[in-house]
C-alpha cells in the first residue's frame, strides 16, 4: 500500500512480480477491508467495491464494469456459484437485487427490493435459491435462481434480531434460523413456503451455530454456573432429507475445533463436510481427528509429538482441505525471548503425515499468517515472509 494505491503482486514458486497497481480514494490514509468483496475467477480475481466491478487476470490486465448502482454498505456480498449477489441502493432509497458474474461483469439476475435503506440486509443462498432477510421484519423474499419458480414472500412466526440474522441458513427450499423468544427455550426454526414448520429444540444448554456449507449445524455443552468448569462439547447437524441430526460428542472440553468452533472474526464456510479437531493426548501431545459431518466413525486420527497441546496459542488457524488430504498451521507460545513459532503439517486423506514445515513467527497477528493452496503446493504468509512448500 502507498497512500491510495493497492498494488497486487502475483506469487509462484519464480517468487514475486508487480502485475496491477489499483487506486483507491485519493488521499485515504488506509485501504477498505476488501476481503468480503474479493473473489477468485478461473483467471483471476474479480472485485465489488462502492459502485463498480473490477477483474484482474493472471496478467494484470484490468477490466471494470459499473453497476447499476452504488453497493448497500450494510449489506456484504454473497457469492454464489460463479455469480456474486450483491444489494444496491439507488435514487429515492430504492433498493435492488443483482446477481452478477464475477468473469465478465454482466448482470444474470435484476430484482427491486421492497425494504427500507435504513434496514440491515441478510443474503444465505443455495445452489436454487436465494433468500433476502431484514432486520425488524419477519419477511423473507426466496428467489429461484433457475428461474422456474416466480419470487414469493413468506413470513416468520418471529421478529429476527441482528444475532439471529447473522445465523441464518439456506435449507432446501426454505431457511433454518434459532430462535429464542418469549418464554420459549432456543430452538432450530425450519421454515418454508406453505408448509408446516419444525422445530428441533436446545434445551438448557449453552449454544451457538456453525458455518457448515450445507444445511444447518449447531455446537452445544451443558449449561453451568460461573465458576464451574465446562462440560463436553456436542456438534449438531442436519440437512434436507435427514430425519434427526447428527451429533458428535468430544468428551474432552478443551477441544479446538477451528473450522467450527473459531475465534476469528468471520470465519470462511468450509467446502465439504470434512474437518479436523485438536485434543489433548498423553503427555501434553496434540492428537488430530479427522470427522465427515453425518459419519458415525472418525476418518483417521493422527499425534503430533514435537509440540505440546498446552503450547497452543488461541485462535487456532483454519486448516485447508488440500488435493488428496488437509494442510494445518498451529502456533506455538515459547518464551518471550524467542517468540511464537508456526507449524505447518500436511496429511493425506488416511492421516498419514506427508510433510512439515517450521520458522519462527514475524507476524503481528493472524490475519497476516495464512495458508494459499496452489496445485501441488502450498504457499505460507507469514508477515512479509512468503514461503512455497511443496515438491520442487
Amino acid at each position: 500500500q502507498d497512500d491510495h494505491l493497492c498494488r497486487i503482486l502475483r506469487l509462484t514458486k519464480d517468487g514475486s512480480r508487480l502485475i496491477h497497481t489499483l487506486p483507491f480514494v485519493e488521499g485515504a490514509t488506509t485501504l477498505p477491508t476488501l476481503s468480503a468483496s474479493r473473489f477468485a475467477t478461473p483467471t483471476g480475481f474479480a472485485l465489488v467495491y462502492q459502485d463498480r466491478w473490477i477483474h484482474i487476470d493472471y496478467r494484470g490486465q484490468r477490466q471494470e464494469r459499473l453497476l447499476a448502482n452504488p453497493l448497500f454498505k450494510s449489506s456484504a456480498p454473497l457469492r454464489i456459484g460463479d455469480f456474486v449477489a450483491v444489494i444496491l441502493r439507488g435514487a429515492g432509497r430504492r433498493m435492488s437485487l443483482n446477481l452478477v458474474d464475477l468473469e465478465t461483469g454482466l448482470p444474470y439476475l435484476e430484482a427491486p427490493l421492497d425494504t427500507s435503506a435504513e434496514r440491515f440486509l441478510k443474503m444465505v443462498a443455495n445452489d436454487r435459491y436465494l433468500f433476502v432477510l431484514q432486520d425488524k421484519s419477519t419477511r423473507v423474499l426466496r428467489i429461484d435462481l433457475l428461474h422456474a419458480d416466480p419470487p414469493i414472500d413468506f413470513q416468520l412466526p418471529f421478529v429476527p434480531h441482528w444475532g439471529e440474522l447473522q445465523s441464518v441458513r439456506a435449507y432446501g427450499d426454505g431457511i433454518a434460523i434459532p430462535s429464542n423468544h418469549g418464554n420459549q427455550d432456543t430452538a432450530i426454526l425450519i421454515e418454508r413456503p406453505n408448509r408446516p414448520a419444525r422445530v428441533l429444540p436446545i434445551e438448557d444448554r449453552e449454544f451457538g451455530t456453525l458455518p457448515t456449507e450445507t444445511g444447518i449445524g449447531w455446537w452445544t455443552r451443558p449449561s453451568r454456573s460461573v465458576t464451574a468448569a465446562p462440560g463436553p462439547v456436542t456438534v449438531h447437524w442436519i440437512e434436507p432429507g435427514m430425519d434427526r441430526p447428527w451429533t458428535h460428542r468430544f468428551l474432552d472440553p478443551s477441544v479446538r475445533i477451528p473450522q467450527y468452533l473459531s475465534r476469528i472474526r468471520n470465519p470462511q464456510r468450509p467446502h465439504g463436510k470434512g474437518f479436523l479437531a485438536m485434543q489433548p493426548a498423553a503427555r501434553d501431545r496434540i492428537e488430530v481427528q479427522a470427522l465427515d459431518l453425518g459419519d458415525l466413525e472418525l476418518q483417521w486420527t493422527q499425534l503430533i509429538p514435537s509440540i505440546p497441546f498446552t503450547g497452543l496459542v488461541e485462535p487456532t488457524p483454519i486448516p485447508r482441505r488440500a488435493e488428496g488430504g488437509w494442510v494445518m498451521m498451529l502456533r506455538e507460545s515459547q518464551s518471550r525471548r524467542s517468540g511464537a513459532r508456526l507449524h505447518c503439517f500436511s496429511f493425506d486423506d488416511q492421516g498419514m503425515p506427508r510433510g512439515s514445515y517450521s520458522t519462527p513467527s514475524t507476524a503481528r497477528s493472524l490475519s497476516m499468517q495464512r495458508l494459499y493452496l496452489l496445485p501441488g503446493q502450498v504457499l505460507l504468509r507469514n508477515g512479509d515472509v512468503i514461503t512455497l512448500l511443496g515438491p520442487k
